[in-house]
């Protein structure tokens, strides 16, 4: 294994202890959840339950058909019964963003954040590390620390965590750990051709007119430099689509020449409620995220908005080129 740096911190004592010693844990993260959120959450309850432990995983809402393959996938539920002994929360950088589960989580006796967003502290353990590619190498380092082995399935949940986050190995975000550890994953049993075909390569139709219609919709502002397209409810109900099958399209905007900014504006059912996604190469798009109520990465970041879609366009294209301007003046 990789060995660990000084400068990636190491999983705190005590989240060794109640990983050690805890008998039941649900393990949760956000809505919507994407191939990190899945594949840091998965590998962890496959471990616990190699350890002979009780591990659940919750989310609030169901992963895309392109995640449901991975292994233990079939075990996540919607809904919470009781108030868990243990909670460990991963992936997920505001507690508003477990949906109706919030509350029984932030309820539990034990509250444990696995993370690698930068937003505000959760729970009564904390391992954030924003510096780390994807919140499923801070798992990969709890493994190591606790020296429980990594099965084929481990290392393929976390591989398919790694490797999502990182765009496959193109984004910013991509470092020398991460492909160490992904490195070790496939001496472990993970497959990159068949992840990569079965989680990039292979969409289904719907997905693709669902894309059809952002690569549409596509409008610029700031000199070209901010790219925004829109997703209506008639969007979704036209392509038979739901929330999950937008995680990718955002990323297709960067290919539009000139842009620094992209923004995608999208809601499913209500057009009262929007969710908002921002990725840029070189502003600080969670500064900008954060002033909604929102975060994430300096890179990708996004927030929810209630209102009407004009005006939270007018608004945020407004901060997105002031920003843009004050990064430029230095």
């Amino acid at each position: 294994m990789p060995p660990m740096s000084a400068e990636r911190p190491a999983p705190p004592p005590e989240l060794l202890q109640v990983l050690r010693e805890g008998k039941d844990f649900v393990l949760a993260t956000h809505r919507g959840p994407d191939g990190d959120a899945l594949g840091g959450a998965l590998a962890l309850m496959l471990a616990l339950h190699a350890q002979g432990k009780q591990a659940h995983l919750v989310a609030p809402t169901m992963p895309g058909d392109h995640y449901r393959w991975m292994p233990g996938c079939e075990q996540l539920v919607t809904e919470l019964a009781a108030p868990p002994e243990v909670a460990v929360v991963i992936d997920c950088d505001s507690p508003s963003r477990l949906g109706d589960l919030q509350d029984g989580i932030l309820a539990a006796r034990v509250l444990v954040q696995v993370d690698h967003h930068s937003g505000p502290p959760c729970g009564h353990i904390q391992y954030v590390d924003p510096a780390a590619s994807a919140s499923s190498c801070l798992v990969w380092r709890l493994l190591e620390a606790l020296q429980w082995p990594v099965t084929p399935e481990i290392a393929t949940c976390l591989y398919v965590g790694i490797a999502t986050d990182t765009g496959f190995f193109r984004f910013e975000n991509t470092n020398a750990e991460a492909l160490g550890i992904c490195a070790s994953l496939v001496e472990l049993g993970a497959e990159p051709y068949r992840i990569a075909e079965l989680v990039h390569d292979s969409r289904p139709l719907r997905r693709l007119q669902l894309t059809g219609r952002a690569l549409m919709s596509l409008e610029s502002a700031a000199d070209g430099r901010i790219v925004w397209g829109v997703l209506t409810p008639e969007d979704y109900a036209a392509t038979g689509c739901n929330a999950a099958d937008t995680e990718t399209i955002i990323d297709l905007f960067k290919q539009a020449e000139h842009q620094e900014v992209c923004v995608l504006f999208k809601t499913p059912r209500d057009a009262g409620k929007w969710q908002v996604s921002l990725r840029s190469r070189t502003l600080d798009v969670a500064a900008v995220a954060r002033q909604y109520g929102g975060g994430g990465h300096a890179r990708a970041a996004g927030f929810d908005y209630e209102g009407d879609l004009a005006e939270v366009r007018s608004s945020l294209l407004k901060a997105l080129t002031s920003a843009l301007e004050q990064a430029e003046a230095g």
